[in-house]
């Protein structure tokens, strides 16, 4: 066989191979992940007796207002396509060691300085959410979820400018795990809200992916849409010369558990270190 011929064999055989390994790698990427506890295996969530959750903003890292906005719609996001109800509680000057704090406040904190000290990960993480939850014999559910940006080593934007971090995009990411789902990296993943890689200007993450709203209708159910009730037809009930009625009809860290035994034991959740190189190529 003449050399070119067998050249285009074997490049043939090596494309192949290639778009096989692209299909396995797809074929088994996991639409989604949700964090199960150790002892009954039941997904970690917010309880629906603690639904709506109440979740705060650091006004002194960060003072602009576009900022807050950017966060705020990062929690809508989720809230649009899944049973979950978040309410906003304002902004409070918070410090980074209000961060990581078990008290049931739920911070949206900016790191401007000893990044590194604080969190204990390195300058190129972006963003860090570290959560909560207790187990009891009969139910799992997070107790706390708190999130720090990393605004000693990054530059935030709120439009997505290129260099720079997109404060919604980040946000967005890491309210995904504030419903406790987890980070992906598989090939088929990358173009979904909880891949945990970003890139400076990236916006993508911003929109949700479809595996990322089954995720959260899998933790939380869809969006219930009320029925509308049907206007009745009124119909007037006349006394004779007296009253007239009207009727009316009316859901990538670090795990450590505390505590001992079945009921009340305490765990915490590390999760969300996004990270990016000064090279634009995001590394873990």
């Amino acid at each position: 066989m003449p050399e070119d011929q067998k050249g285009r064999k074997m490049n043939g055989k090596t494309i192949a191979f290639v778009l096989l390994m692209t299909f396995l790698l797809v074929a088994f990427s996991f639409a989604y992940e949700v964090l199960r506890d150790g002892t009954y295996n039941r997904p970690v969530k917010w309880r629906s007796s603690d639904i709506p959750v109440t979740y705060r903003i650091d006004d002194t890292g960060s003072p602009d207002a576009s900022v807050f906005t950017a966060i705020q719609t990062a929690y809508q996001t989720w809230e649009n396509y899944c049973g979950i109800d978040w309410t906003y509680g304002g902004t409070a000057s918070y410090v980074p060691a209000d961060w990581g704090v078990d008290n049931g406040i739920n911070i949206n904190v900016w790191c401007e300085a000893n990044w590194t000290t604080v969190t204990g990960r390195a300058i190129t993480t972006i963003a860090i959410n570290n959560f909560w939850y207790s187990i009891t014999v009969s139910e799992t559910w997070i107790t706390d979820s708190d999130i720090i940006y990393n605004g000693e080593h990054f530059t935030w934007s709120s439009s997505g400018e290129g260099g720079e971090m997109d404060v919604e995009n980040v946000a967005t990411h890491e309210t995904g795990h504030s419903l406790v789902l987890l980070d992906l990296y598989d090939l088929g993943d990358t173009d979904k809200t909880m891949y945990g890689l970003v890139f400076l200007g990236e916006t993508k993450k911003q929109t949700l992916h479809s595996d990322d709203i089954a995720g959260a209708q899998f933790l939380y159910g869809a969006v219930v849409t009320p029925t509308p009730t049907p206007t009745p037809t009124v119909t007037p009930m006349t006394l004779p010369g007296q009253y007239t009625f009207n009727s009316d009809v009316e859901y990538w860290g670090f795990l450590s558990l505390s505590g001992s035994g079945f009921s009340g034991a305490s765990s915490s959740y590390t999760s969300g270190r996004l990270s990016v190189s000064s090279t634009n190529d995001a590394t873990h």
